[in-house]
């Protein structure tokens, strides 16, 4: 079995068992360990994975196009995290969302002492957790989603209610002159709890989403937002962004 082979079949388990043990994939593809951690060396740069003590863990469930592919917009999203990391100083209150960029994001901070972060994505969980940091984790309950790897809900927007975080990091669908959006309602309306109890709400898209319309609109609650994106997203859409009040950064 060559490498290309391999990678695929380690995604077709994932997508069975969200999480994978090194060891065992070791003597299922009858590899070396070192075989199968240069296999999610390579995933996870292509973000698709997260790397755990002793495995590997799905970021959301592909579909088999895009495991065929192996190819996304990985640099983009980590130059999206690299500039939303300039926002957070030692003492910030932040809340990471749900999102391949916003789990970029995360292992972008790792450095920065003394600041809290709440999360409701077992992804990001992982990133912060398995490093030795000053950071205080605090994850953030509800109902589990398996194809985000995270936590939305009417359990998720009560917790919300009695926080208050200097920034919020908030993942999208699609990003236009209406507004974020995603495919689902109940995961807007926790979007749009954590943009309410956030100073600062920034919105991580990249240039993808930019002009799409998912089907539910996050209610932003009257607050303009930042939108960080790549340089290579639609101008015209970009400007009537601005037109509306908000606050684009292109990198």
């Amino acid at each position: 079995m060559n490498a290309e082979d391999r990678r695929k079949k380690i995604m077709e388990l994932l997508q069975i068992e969200v999480t994978v043990e090194t060891n065992k994939l070791s003597k299922l593809l009858n590899v070396t360990p070192m075989t199968i951690r240069r296999d999610f060396e390579y995933l996870e740069k292509k973000g698709l994975i997260t790397t755990i003590y002793g495995g590997a863990i799905i970021n959301t469930l592909p579909t088999l196009k895009e495991q065929n592919n192996m190819t996304d917009t990985s640099l983009e999203k980590r130059n999206i995290a690299k500039e939303c990391a300039k926002f957070i100083k030692e003492g910030s209150t932040v809340l990471l969302d749900a999102g391949s960029s916003v789990k970029e994001l995360a292992m972008e901070i790792i450095d920065i002492p003394n600041i809290t972060v709440l999360t409701n994505s077992i992804l990001v969980m992982n990133v912060l957790a398995k490093v030795d940091t000053k950071i205080r984790l605090i994850m953030i309950p509800g109902q589990f989603r398996k194809s985000s790897m995270s936590f939305f809900g009417s359990i998720t927007n009560n917790f919300l209610n009695s926080i208050h975080v200097d920034y919020s990091f908030i993942g999208a669908m699609g990003v236009s002159e209406r507004g974020a959006s995603v495919l689902d309602m109940e995961e807007g309306q926790t979007k749009s709890k954590m943009i309410e109890i956030s100073d600062n709400p920034i919105i991580l898209a990249d240039h993808t989403k930019i002009g799409v319309n998912s089907l539910f609109f996050i209610d932003v609650k009257g607050k303009r937002y930042t939108l960080v994106t790549n340089s290579n997203a639609d101008k015209a859409v970009l400007k009537g962004i601005k037109k509306n009040g908000n606050h684009v950064i292109t990198v």
